[in-house]
């Protein structure tokens, strides 16, 4: 890489891109549940696979839609240079704005 040359941020956008990730996400754990639900009651297994599934769900509905898609977009950098195209993805970042 040339020490001239910062690394840039992805366009904010993606945030947006990431938060539709997310409600789609979770829009299959609640398919998941009712599928589950539906199953319980026609083999009549116990609840707390029912009860497990969908605290699993409101608990990860933060991180998938507010948290996840924030750290997602400070985590990448991108670098296009004459010969090659540069990503950086991770947490451990030199102090670049």
């Amino acid at each position: 890489m040339n020490p001239d040359s910062a690394m840039l941020r992805i366009d904010p956008k993606v945030i947006q891109a990431r938060r539709l990730e997310g409600w789609i996400t979770i829009s299959i754990y609640v398919v998941i549940i009712a599928v589950l639900s539906g199953l319980t009651i026609r083999f009549d297994w116990t609840l707390w696979i029912v009860i497990a599934a969908a605290a699993w769900t409101v608990v990860s509905i933060p991180f998938e839609i507010v948290l996840l898609p924030r750290m997602r977009y400070r985590s990448w950098r991108y670098l296009i240079s004459e010969h090659e195209i540069e990503l950086w993805h991770g947490f451990f970042f030199g102090n670049e704005r």
